[in-house]
């Protein structure tokens, strides 16, 4: 037997290798893992006129717009942007859309300034009032400097740290869930609603796909808080067109936001960050051209900007 050739300290490995495979089940039965914890996810936090928060927000823009008109000697023209901006403010609520979110926004400034390509900007000094009216579209956004318009130059340096558009459907009907998640859980974002928002805002039909994932659990500012990232890309459907008529060769957006909201559902975010690229190619005729002239349009634009709750919200 082939066991027979085997020494006695052979056959005691053997026996412990055999008793660790089989495993007595009164001495090493498996020790039962600590279920994961689960959180509830919500993503639109609850705020109230008057609340307050310190904030710094830095935003940057890179684009490049090409036009090339298909007549004869014609030569193709281009424009390149790159700007970035920053906002440190003290943030007080002004007043609510009818889902209890932000619809309106007063920074008491401490430092507003963007970078052009022509050098510095200051938008705002120390102690300036700066209001914003967010708009259903970018073009209806309202800024104020001091109880007086605000210059639409200013207005765009805010588009670049922070949001103009307002949108009435909640965060948590395109990214949420209304399951308890786990560090690590997944899930798709609601493609139907994304989709339906995406392309009100880019003004041309969009077929979205993605997904929302906890990150991890982490302290920050003090505050036992979640960082959730989502991910998502929306590609142009066949045969969309523009408002003026334009034809949509292809058109794709690439985007990605992180942020760190608090364990505790009453408390509002404490990190946001948003890294966005938008690819766009469409033809046009030049209306009343006689001879119906064609124009191709290319669009490249990349977008990030980040926002810190220098100090955590406080309400009145």
């Amino acid at each position: 037997m082939p066991f027979a050739r085997l020494t006695i300290s052979q056959l005691s490995v053997l026996v412990l290798c055999v008793h660790a495979l089989l495993c007595v089940p009164a001495r090493c039965a498996p020790r039962e893992r600590k279920a994961a914890e689960r959180f509830e996810i919500l993503l639109d936090r609850p705020t109230v006129v008057g609340a307050r928060a310190h904030v710094d927000a830095k935003g940057e823009v890179h684009g490049l717009t090409k036009v090339t008109v298909r007549v004869p000697g014609s030569q193709p023209t281009s424009q390149k942007t790159d700007r970035n901006a920053h906002l440190t403010a003290v943030e007080r609520v002004i007043s609510l859309d009818r889902t209890g979110r932000s619809a309106a926004v007063e920074w008491t400034v401490e430092q507003f300034e963007s970078t052009e390509k022509d050098g510095v900007h200051v938008w705002a000094k120390p102690g300036d009032i700066v209001q914003l009216i967010m708009g259903n579209d970018v073009d209806e956004a309202h800024a104020t400097l001091n109880g007086e318009t605000a210059s639409a130059e200013l207005l765009s340096a805010l588009g670049v740290v922070t949001t103009l558009r307002h949108s009435e459907t909640p965060d948590d009907a395109i990214f949420g869930t209304t399951e308890r998640q786990a560090v690590g859980a997944s899930w798709p974002v609601h493609a139907d609603v994304a989709s339906r928002e995406l392309s009100k805002a880019a003004q041309f039909d969009l077929a979205v796909t993605g997904s929302t994932t906890v990150k991890r659990k982490l302290v920050l500012s003090g505050v036992e808080s979640l960082e959730i990232q989502s991910a998502m890309t929306a590609k142009s459907l066949p045969n969309a067109t523009l408002p003026d008529g334009s034809k949509m060769v292809s058109g794709n957006v690439k985007a990605s936001a992180r942020v760190v909201l608090p364990v505790d559902i009453k408390r509002l975010n404490l990190f946001q960050a948003l890294d966005m690229t938008l690819e766009l190619d469409a033809e046009t005729v030049v209306p009343n051209s006689p001879d119906k002239v064609q124009v191709q349009l290319q669009n490249r634009e990349h977008h990030e900007w980040t926002r810190t709750t220098l100090a955590p919200a406080t309400v009145p």
